[in-house]
């Protein structure tokens, strides 16, 4: 099994896709992605080479909730 950022970036090489989204959003790590696969840049260079989008990080302390617990 292979997790498809890691997929698209690392087995095709390929990043850009032509989209287009012209508007800010925030991306969340997630836990598998980090854990499990290693991976954490992927995400970012797709994200990276969608026309228009804006990627803010998550603030400092920003917290996650796994099932139903809460995680600092």
């Amino acid at each position: 099994m292979i997790e498809v950022t890691d997929f698209l970036v690392n087995k095709l090489g390929k990043t850009d896709f032509g989209a287009v989204f012209p508007h800010k959003v925030t991306f969340h790590d997630s836990c598998a992605g980090l854990r499990e696969y290693k991976l954490k840049d992927e995400a970012r260079q797709l994200l990276s080479k969608v026309s228009g989008l804006e990627l803010a990080e998550m603030k400092t302390g920003m917290f996650a909730v796994v099932l139903g617990v809460l995680l600092p």
